[in-house]
């Protein structure tokens, strides 16, 4: 996951057809800070094995859960 400069967030998952659709559908978000306005999905075919995950934070980003914010 990155963000990038114009606002956009890039998402780049692996995994099979139906869970990656059900992956689409929940991070289609509305809340107080997060709101999911577009979202754009291409498929590829796999590209070999992921072992981890993680997120780039750039400048003036965190890396905390942004989505506890107001509990």
């Amino acid at each position: 996951m990155k963000n990038l400069a114009d606002g956009r967030v890039l998402v780049v998952a692996k995994g099979e057809r139906l869970d990656l659709e059900r992956f689409c559908r929940a991070i289609r978000l509305q809340d107080l800070l997060i709101k999911v306005e577009d979202m754009q999905v291409q498929l590829s075919g796999p590209k070999g094995a992921w072992d981890e995950f993680y997120k780039v934070s750039g400048d003036r980003e965190t890396d905390s859960r942004l989505d506890t914010a107001d509990s």
